[in-house]
């Protein structure tokens, strides 16, 4: 379990990945809004493997995903768009096996759901 000093740095930087991806050139490392070529994308580029979920339906659509880093580790990101707005996915492994409910909170005008 992280301690909230270190939740308050990691949730810093994950904001800080947001607005750099929002810099020019910077949003995807695959562009598509087919989830059958994010998938495999990420499957053959890390370690990790984010769920990269159709959600037209619901007013998202997939934008593509990229690899980041957050607490000096690469990271997936699965990037949406709904209306005007960029949302990233931001999807690690942890260790933890605890089972927490969803929390929502907003720094820097942000909002974080974890």
């Amino acid at each position: 379990m992280l301690r909230n000093d270190d939740d308050a740095r990691i949730q810093s930087e994950i904001v800080s990945a947001h607005l750099r991806s929002l810099q020019a050139g910077h949003l995807t490392d695959v562009l598509s809004t087919d989830q059958h070529t994010v998938k495999p994308w990420f499957n053959a580029s890390s370690t990790s493997r984010p769920p990269v979920i159709d959600l037209t339906a619901q007013g998202f659509t997939l934008i593509g995903g990229r690899l980041d880093y957050v607490d000096a580790r690469a990271i997936a990101a699965v990037v949406y768009r709904r209306r005007l707005h960029v949302i990233n996915l931001f999807v690690a492994q942890t260790a933890s096996i605890e089972h927490r409910a969803a929390k929502t909170e907003t720094l820097q005008g942000f909002n974080i759901r974890h």
